[in-house]
């Protein structure tokens, strides 16, 4: 069984890839080069753990173009840690 904490973080990052497949069904898998988490609320920020690190964001494909997510750009936005180093886009 899986012990699931609630939390979230505003992270900071360099985008490393968009890709195509690997993420659940709905969602676009993108790889993060993550600079910073800063707490958000007063939930726990379990992303300050993982600051320097490769991180994988599953994203709603509708997302890609709000936040303007390409290769080689910054991205600035609120997300969950789930489980490892995989994240969700709130």
């Amino acid at each position: 069984m899986v012990n699931i904490i609630e939390n979230w973080a505003f992270i900071q990052g360099i985008v490393k890839s968009v890709g195509n497949s690997g993420a659940p069904k709905g969602y676009v898998p993108i790889t993060l080069e993550l600079q910073n988490a800063l707490d958000s609320e007063a939930l726990p920020n379990l992303a300050k753990a993982d600051e320097g690190s490769i991180i994988n964001i599953q994203v709603k494909p509708e997302q890609i173009d709000k936040y303007a997510i390409r290769p080689g750009k910054s991205l600035s936005c609120k997300a969950r840690k789930s489980t490892g180093q995989k994240y969700f886009l709130e």
